[in-house]
């Protein structure tokens, strides 16, 4: 009798514990939509304020929260699974079209003496993501999606928003380049560059970026922002979920797969 009463106690004291964890998990996920029912608030407050602004001819500013929310068209929401599942995607699309058009690029340069015989992009199968383009994607998207729309608001002609992005992208590329090669591509001792050495040339940025690079880059990143992006948002949010979902995790798949393929076996 006494053995009994013990293992009541003992299911008792479990199932107290138990309880008092799921209510602390509870307890989490309720702050959690207390936080963003703050925001989806202060979100409205700001867009009735920006309705005002433009009644009286004031222009709207951009204000960094609008990656917290959703915008116009319910494309920007760093807390939603399927702002990940896009950006997953675009990430791995553009490792790979990043990859394909250094092709051309560097054929071209190549004339000119600037791009080096053993370059990788020569021997390299053309399946090899190169992820520095998946990322620099997935900084635009971050950094000039939610401003572009208050590029184009404020600006009288497309063409103006255009070339404001245009700018805003090259900066972005510049910064990216020299960041990414200060870290990755640091000259040896008889000082060789691993990867591109751009210090011979006019234009560099501190040895690693080259501001003709970042031109064209930039050129790209507008196409991507206001064509591709957009194309590969749309498309995921027609599929159904498990589709859109199975796409994602099938690209990832292959891109890890083709980064294993080609450096390690």
């Amino acid at each position: 009798m006494a053995h009994a009463v013990q293992q009541e106690n003992v299911v008792a004291r479990a199932l107290s514990w138990l309880a008092d964890k799921v209510d602390a998990v509870l307890r989490v996920f309720a702050g959690w939509a207390a936080r963003i029912d703050a925001i989806q608030e202060r979100e409205e407050a700001h867009e009735a304020e920006e309705a005002t602004e433009r009644s009286l001819g004031i222009r709207p500013r951009w204000r960094w929260t609008n990656l917290l929310v959703h915008d116009k068209e319910g494309r920007i929401s760093v807390l939603t699974w399927e702002f990940w599942r896009c950006m997953v995607v675009c990430f791995c699309v553009c490792a790979w079209i990043g990859h394909w058009l250094e092709i051309p690029y560097c054929t071209f340069m190549s004339q000119f003496g600037i791009v080096d015989p053993d370059y990788s992009v020569w021997h390299e199968p053309w399946f090899t993501p190169y992820w520095v383009y998946g990322i620099g994607a997935v900084a635009m998207t971050f950094v000039l999606e939610p401003f572009k729309d208050a590029i184009a608001s404020r600006s009288k002609t497309k063409a103006g928003a255009l070339a404001e992005v245009f700018v805003y992208a090259t900066v972005i590329a510049a910064v990216l380049e020299t960041v990414i090669g200060l870290i990755i591509n640091q000259p040896n001792e008889l000082g060789v560059y691993p990867y591109w050495d751009n210090s011979v040339l006019p234009l560099n940025i501190l040895g690693q970026g080259w501001l003709v690079n970042d031109l064209v880059i930039a050129v790209v990143a507008v196409v991507y922002l206001y064509l591709i992006y957009p194309a590969v948002d749309w498309a995921l949010e027609k599929m159904p979920a498990w589709l859109s979902n199975t796409v994602c995790l099938a690209l990832l798949g292959l891109v890890i797969w083709a980064g294993v393929a080609t450096y390690l076996l």
